[in-house]
């Protein structure tokens, strides 16, 4: 293609049957541009085919049927790793409750022993003795050991019992 071929606008107004007589002059004496022109005529004549024809069918869509077990299957495996990452996340906070229960209990025991001890023994010992008569438990323990039921004042004021 030399600097005095034509352009693709020139080629273009020449296929639509315009263009000017010199141009027309060179289409027919220049073998570039004659090639040029009818690669341009042909794109010009298969685009106009592929406007004229009607579009393609669209292609039939397949579908796949899931049995309906399958349908849940993504959802449950959701639900069970929710599930498995509450439980994991909850661990430590449980592991601790129980820790503190058990810290809350062994103190709770340790502290009835302790009042139990002092009034079971509380006859030897004054400072003990003070502990015992303070104690709410002391006569149910004391009785305890004796083999009966402790009276309440009302009840051994009515029927004697000590």
């Amino acid at each position: 293609m030399s600097s005095h071929c034509l352009d693709e606008d020139n080629l273009l107004s020449l296929s639509l049957g315009e263009g000017e007589a010199a141009e027309r002059a060179h289409l027919e004496a220049c073998r570039a541009c004659t090639a040029r022109y009818r690669h341009l005529v042909h794109d010009l004549d298969l685009i106009g085919r592929a406007l004229r024809q009607a579009p393609p069918a669209e292609p039939a869509r397949r579908t796949i049927e899931l049995r309906p077990v399958l349908r849940w299957a993504p959802l449950a495996i959701a639900a069970m790793l929710v599930l498995a990452v509450g439980v994991q996340a909850l661990r430590p906070v449980n592991e601790r409750l129980a820790a503190d229960r058990a810290e809350v209990q062994a103190d709770s025991v340790l502290a009835g022993l302790d009042s139990m001890s002092a009034a079971l023994f509380a006859e030897g010992d004054p400072a003990s003795a003070a502990v015992a008569a303070t104690t709410e438990d002391s006569d149910y323990a004391e009785a305890a050991l004796q083999g009966t039921w402790p009276c309440s004042q009302a009840e051994a004021i009515a029927t004697g019992c000590q």
